[in-house]
């Protein structure tokens, strides 16, 4: 059983005589005080130990497609990200999939080794490990790799899935100057359902589209799309 979520039920439980008898009796607002300070307690270490282990504050990616034909590009993922619990000692970077291949993973400009890397049906996971943090302390975090033969069609999208809630997220796509982007839109799906989001900014020249949004919940998607 998890106790955890169980804790403001006991709570109420145990709170509710003593609110009773102090709506009827001066005599028992000592004690409806009492157990409001007790359901205070039991509410803040049920909120603290069902937290997620990380909330991101920040999420900064950049697309920089390099090659014409979509053949080559460059990703890089730079957050900070806060730990909502004692001692942890990784941070799993996960949802990096692509239609074609991805490859020269670096962490904080150091190639990853092999032993950090995992493959699991078609998506790639990157281990990141450091020296226990405290709770409420946030790192930072940079992630670059190179997307291969990833952007080959007329219209193509960049989704981001959270695993952690994400306070702030801003992506950058950057294109060749021969081949701009046009026609640049933003969604956010929760299974078959989508949704249009505030549409994405455009260059002049249609060689940058940025994208900004705040407060990205677990659980679904967000894509930015374009034709180029």
């Amino acid at each position: 059983m998890n106790y955890t979520k169980i804790l403001p039920i006991i709570a109420v439980i145990i709170a509710l005589p003593s609110f009773l008898g102090a709506i009827f009796s001066d005599t028992y607002r000592p004690i409806a005080l009492l157990a409001l300070l007790l359901v205070a307690v039991l509410v803040a270490v049920w909120w603290i130990l069902t937290r997620p282990l990380w909330t991101i504050l920040e999420f900064h990616r950049t697309v920089e497609i390099k090659k014409l034909n979509g053949s080559l590009a460059n990703n890089t993922k730079k957050m900070i990200m806060r730990a909502n619990h004692q001692g942890l000692t990784e941070f799993m970077h996960r949802n990096i999939r692509s239609d074609g291949s991805i490859g020269n993973f670096k962490l904080n400009s150091v190639r990853v080794r092999p032993s950090s890397i995992e493959k699991i049906a078609g998506e790639y996971i990157i281990h990141e490990r450091f020296e226990p943090i405290g709770r409420w302390q946030s790192r930072s975090s940079c992630l670059t790799y190179n997307l291969i033969n990833s952007y080959p069609k007329n219209t193509e999208t960049s989704t981001y899935i959270p695993d952690y809630y994400t306070k702030q997220y801003r992506i950058e796509i950057y294109f060749p100057a021969k081949r701009p982007a046009r026609n640049q839109r933003a969604y956010a799906g929760l299974g078959a359902e989508t949704k249009e989001l505030n549409r994405p900014s455009l260059s002049s020249d249609g060689t940058k589209i940025l994208w900004e949004m705040k407060n990205l919940k677990p659980g679904k998607y967000y894509s930015v799309k374009w034709n180029w």
